[in-house]
């Protein structure tokens, strides 16, 4: 079990997939493990996930973008949340930065429609001309983001 990331202690799996979810591949994290009765200070270099990640825009005739870097959650994640599918935000600008989307979220459904990998929420996002309501898992919360495109 993770029990600190960068000194920081989590409470949930959703605030280590939080702090994974901002850094870079290629960072280090110092980690504070429980293993076999006890506590182990160890340090880990993160990767990524090749070609996993893809910034998700709207049909081009819009002119605008949704604004989020995301990759599918892995079985691990899923497992750990309790969340089934979805798609982790790694990075957010434009729109979805404005509209308070975060590094960490996980984008459950577009307008109340369910989602689970990066082709299906770029289709999605292309059939709407100005405005899309997003259904996001923040930690145990999940609340709809209504996200005013380009």
């Amino acid at each position: 079990m993770i029990l600190t990331y960068d000194d920081a202690t989590l409470v949930d799996a959703g605030q280590l997939s939080a702090a994974v979810a901002m850094a870079s591949p290629g960072d280090a994290a110092k980690l504070k493990i429980w293993r076999a009765g006890k506590t182990l200070d160890v340090t880990a270099k993160l990767g990524g996930i090749p070609g996993t990640s893809a910034l998700v825009q709207t049909a081009a005739e819009t002119g605008g973008k949704l604004g989020l870097g995301v990759r599918p959650l892995t079985s691990d994640e899923r497992t750990q949340s309790g969340i089934p599918a979805g798609l982790l935000v790694e990075r957010v600008q434009g729109a979805a930065a404005r509209a308070g989307i975060q590094p960490g979220d996980v984008v459950l459904a577009v307008d109340g429609t369910a989602i689970s990998n990066v082709a299906q929420l770029r289709s999605m996002v292309a059939e709407h001309q100005s405005t899309v309501a997003l259904l996001i898992q923040r930690g145990d919360a999940r609340i709809f983001v209504p996200v005013q495109l380009g």
